[in-house]
């Protein structure tokens, strides 16, 4: 389904490691003067967004910087809206969760500390409250932490299975120690979002997605427009062009977790190539064959190109 995730401020105190908030931060502030999503700003792009539409709090920022964010949340779920939220907390009181704790939220997801201090997220008797009103409760749908090892006060309060999850470059917007750049992708590419997972910015921008923290690819303005009409502007038609000529120079090229490549050509190019680079020995390139089966396999299966999700 298309979704639009919400940045309910520019600018996040939580400093992790693996955002891009000086890229950000120093774009934003050469184009606009509005730094925090006013909910009277809220209300009227939500208006001319369609229901069918899903609402995530999440964007660029932790949602609850603004303090107006379980009101934004309460207001999206009355309008009809299915709502997702993403959050270190940071922001958030028990009285946030008493309030929200009734939506049926498609997804609530906690992003918890590391033990190695990725994210400067304050573990204090406050954190630890609120971490607590969301154990008692049943909206969490997945605790999750970005580090090796989790903070072990928070480890040892929750009692409750912690995802890992990597880390990447946000389409090469930041360097991650020991990861490398995406390198630029050839071929014809498919997004697997269809392009329609997309950013609200305090202006009323919409960016093009959650990797896009240089703004790059400014879709339009919903205090100016209408939702599909942000999918007719010429910035977003640059963009379905580039992801078959790539002579265009479009963000997708370079992303980490949310391209496909489309035909065969592009496969190879793209993942095994890549990995000849390091073949030293006749059983470097032995290794390689199952990968090459099973992507040759995968790509001549019925019905291969990604599904487009609907309602």
């Amino acid at each position: 389904m298309n979704a639009i995730e919400i940045t309910t401020r520019i600018g996040c105190k939580n400093a992790c490691l693996y955002c891009p908030q000086e890229q950000l931060m120093k774009t934003y502030s050469t184009m606009r003067k509005v730094f925090l999503l006013e909910f009277e700003v809220f209300q009227e792009c939500l208006m001319k967004i369609p229901p069918n539409v899903k609402i995530c709090f999440s964007g660029m920022c932790e949602p609850w910087a603004n303090p107006e964010c379980t009101k934004m949340v309460l207001h999206s779920h009355e309008s009809g809206h299915r709502v997702s939220v993403f959050t270190t907390l940071t922001g958030m009181t028990p009285a946030d969760v008493q309030q929200v704790k009734e939506i049926p939220f498609d997804t609530f997801v906690v992003h918890l500390p590391s033990n190695e201090g990725y994210e400067q997220i304050t573990v204090d008797d406050s954190y630890l409250e609120v971490l607590r009103c969301l154990s008692d409760s049943s909206i969490v749908t997945q605790w999750l932490c970005l580090g090796e090892t989790v903070h072990p006060v928070v480890e040892r309060l929750l009692h409750t299975d912690i995802d890992r999850g990597q880390l990447f470059t946000r389409a090469g917007n930041i360097k991650i120690k020991n990861r490398s750049i995406p390198e630029r992708k050839k071929g014809r590419i498919r997004c697997e979002r269809n392009l329609r997972q997309n950013v609200l910015l305090p202006s009323g921008d919409v960016l093009l997605c959650c990797m896009d923290y240089g703004m790059k690819h400014i879709l339009g303005n919903l205090k100016e427009q209408d939702y599909e009409s942000l999918f007719e502007s010429n910035e977003f038609l640059l963009v379905q062009r580039g992801q078959v000529d790539a002579s265009h120079d479009i963000l997708c090229r370079y992303c980490d977790w949310f391209v496909r490549d489309v035909d065969l050509r592009a496969k190879v190019s793209n993942n095994l190539l890549n990995k000849l680079k390091f073949v030293r020995r006749p059983g470097d390139v032995l290794a390689l064959v199952p990968e090459l089966i099973n992507g040759l396999k995968k790509h001549f299966l019925p019905n291969k190109a990604l599904p487009i999700e609907k309602e």
